[in-house]
């Protein structure tokens, strides 16, 4: 596993305002103009709030405003607009001395100074990232970031707001460094929210508007690696979403321009890699399928699997969570642990499923996402050449259907027909790279082959939002997966509710597999308790004379990754699974539970608390300027001093992974044992 960190070049707080506009709009302003300076920054907070450092009383500890103004200082240039052009500095006069842009807010993202030196929505103060003082800081802190945290790349927020002389400087100089630790192919990719002629100044060497199809890149090293791209996501959106499949046809022509237009040579490999990552949904708009239906979504999650690039897939698509609306919103950002504020958006007949644990990983989109990604790794695994980037179409493309091929050799070539309209199936009829006789095989669809005709011709009929996956021959095999296990993830199980009688807990597999796998399969940790089911060992179980037999709380199933099939296929990752089990009243069995009887106990100088599973909490008594205390662990029974009349509020912390720990002043932000962060196993 690699761990990459989403880093903001520029934005930081809203310490200060423009002066003259504490409460609105700050116009732009650039150098000098007809007697109008660029803004004096002037600070929210008394000076007694702010920190001492070298630079005197500041709201921040690292980075310092001055509001000297330098008559004969200018723009560290070239900076790049929306449209790929160059903008040289041909004024002077600015806050030279200071670490912030003292330009005012930004408003014109078309302009190419405004975009990479105004405040962001009037409340992020902007650095001065041209500046090589403000790039040895912002340097050191990543290398620090890099070294204390063993992180393997960066997912740079907003890098269109950010001047390309900072890329120049910090891409070259963190590779390096993370080359030291032994971080051969460091990741750095951007969060390309804006046009292709904008990122392909930032993509590789980088490329102006002036150099489209030419060997002949903007000066200094490479900067990023690749990032999250948009004009793909939009032709699917308006397929989709406006029910105009006829867009589908944009990505072939999408494709073609943007090799035109971006610097895909990586020199650690000597050859072209196209690294953009294509993705269904993002945080910035709603989910396809809210808009949509599932269909949709699983036949865009075909499409990105085997296009170029990676494919990027949005949290809690998987678990097939759809609350309307976009993160810019508050919605679409669904945690994937359980919390009641998902409740208040009934989105299925049965309430929100993001109103639960959804780390479920038997669910069956996440079972399809895990075995589009086997079949990913099963046929580009072995990307060695610019050639698994080539994509094959027909010409022209097919009304309404996106056909596709790409491969990395003939024998690995994998062939994509998806059609974007929602009511109507179409004939795909097209001349494939295929010979004559050559048989194909629908990697998702058991029994479906085609025939490849005279000349390559290929035709079949593809139903509405069908995604077929033509491969070679047989489907390479992919490796195992549990597809069920009961008690179901998430599950409540009330002892008092529950028969007394044999009580079974089991995991079913997607095929036969080697009889040591029951050898292996744990209950909270313990191996060595399951039995195969029978003599295909598709199943293991383990039996417990009821229910009751358990202790109150969070029990955890688990197969370890390497586990074999018969076939000799080894699972990929290691399968989780939790439930509950509770006795009585319990708060984190009834999330909807907000009053618990007797939770003051014992002459008001006691909590007497009922939330099985719980591993932290904390108390506040709800008055006036109360505050909440500090979490300590969870106790059955916790001292606490109680005053009549004075509600008690508690918060509990329960249920997260073995492997991840809190870090608070409960436990000295990690300094000591109880809670402390550590590195987690790859």
């Amino acid at each position: 596993m690699y761990v990459l960190i989403d880093v903001v070049m520029n934005h930081m707080g809203n310490e200060f305002f423009f002066e003259g506009h504490q409460s609105d709009t700050a116009p732009f302003r650039f150098h000098e103009n007809h007697g109008l300076r660029e803004y004096r920054l002037i600070t929210r907070r008394a000076a007694s709030e702010l920190y001492d450092t070298p630079a005197g009383k500041q709201p921040y500890m690292d980075f310092y405003f001055n509001n000297t103004w330098v008559p004969e200082a200018t723009y560290s240039s070239p900076f790049y607009g929306q449209y790929g052009e160059a903008a040289w500095d041909q004024g002077q006069g600015t806050y030279d001395g200071s670490d912030f842009h003292h330009n005012g807010d930004l408003q014109n993202y078309a302009d190419p100074w405004e975009i990479n030196v105004a405040k962001i929505y009037g409340t992020m103060d902007d650095l001065r990232l041209e500046h090589s003082r403000v790039q040895d800081k912002y340097i050191a802190m990543t290398q620090a970031l890099i070294q204390s945290a063993d992180v393997d790349g960066f997912r740079v927020d907003t890098p269109m707001q950010v001047p390309l002389p900072f890329y120049k400087r910090w891409a070259p100089e963190i590779r390096n460094f993370a080359k030291s630790l032994g971080k051969e192919r460091f990741g750095l990719f951007g969060e390309f929210y804006v046009t292709t002629e904008r990122y392909a100044t930032m993509t590789g060497r980088g490329k102006d508007n002036g150099m489209y199809g030419q060997d002949r890149f903007i000066a200094g090293e490479a900067t990023l690696k690749g990032g999250i791209v948009y004009p793909y996501y939009w032709y699917t959106f308006t397929a989709l979403v406006y029910k105009r499949p006829r867009f589908a046809d944009g990505f072939a022509l999408a494709y073609e321009q943007e090799n035109r237009m971006i610097d895909t040579f990586d020199p650690s490999t000597n050859r072209s890699e196209y690294a953009q990552w294509i993705f269904c949904n993002n945080h910035d708009n709603w989910r396809i399928q809210s808009l949509t239906g599932k269909a949709q979504l699983l036949m865009c999650l075909a499409v990105i699997t085997f296009w170029p690039g990676l494919p990027l897939h949005y949290a809690g698509d998987e678990q097939d969570l759809g609350t309307p609306g976009s993160a810019l919103d508050g919605w679409a950002r669904e945690e994937l642990s359980p919390s009641i504020a998902w409740s208040a958006v009934k989105t299925t007949p049965q309430g929100n499923p993001a109103d639960r644990d959804n780390f479920d990983m038997t669910s069956s989109t996440y079972r399809h996402i895990a075995r589009l990604n086997a079949l990913r790794r099963a046929y580009f695994a072995g990307f060695g050449s610019a050639t698994c980037d080539q994509v094959g179409s027909p010409v022209p493309q097919v009304q309404d259907l996106l056909i596709f091929w790409r491969g990395c050799d003939e024998q690995g070539r994998v062939t994509v027909i998806a059609n974007f309209h929602t009511e109507e199936s179409r004939v795909a009829t097209f001349y494939s790279p295929w010979a004559e006789g050559t048989r194909l095989t629908d990697a998702q669809e058991d029994g479906v082959e085609v025939v490849v005709q005279s000349g390559g011709l290929i035709s079949l009929p593809v139903a509405p939002l069908q995604a077929l996956i033509l491969v070679l021959g047989a489907v390479r095999p992919v490796p195992p997966t549990v597809v069920e296990v009961q008690p179901g993830h998430a599950a409540i199980l009330a002892v008092d509710q529950s028969p007394a009688e044999k009580f079974r807990i089991s995991v079913r597999f997607d095929r036969p597999m080697d009889s040591f796998v029951a050898s292996v399969v744990t209950l909270d940790g313990r191996p060595g308790k399951f039995s195969c089911v029978d003599s295909s060992c598709q199943a293991a179980f383990l039996e417990l004379d009821s229910v009751a037999a358990l202790a109150d709380g969070f029990h955890e199933v688990a197969v370890p990754s390497g586990v074999q099939g018969v076939d000799g296929q080894e699972m990929f990752a290691t399968f989780r699974s939790s439930f509950l089990v509770h006795r009585g009243r319990d708060v984190i069995a009834e999330p909807q539970m907000h009053e618990q009887p007797g939770l003051i106990c014992m002459d008001f100088g006691h909590l007497c608390h009922e939330a099985s599973g719980a591993k932290w909490m904390r108390m506040q008594n709800v008055r006036q300027h109360s505050k909440w205390s500090e979490w300590v662990p969870y106790q059955n029974v916790s001292d606490w001093l109680v005053y009549p009349g004075i509600p008690v509020l508690v918060q509990y912390h329960a249920g997260w992974h073995h492997e991840m720990f809190l870090r608070g002043d409960f436990n000295g932000w990690g300094e000591i044992q109880e809670g402390r962060m550590k590195r987690a196993l790859p």
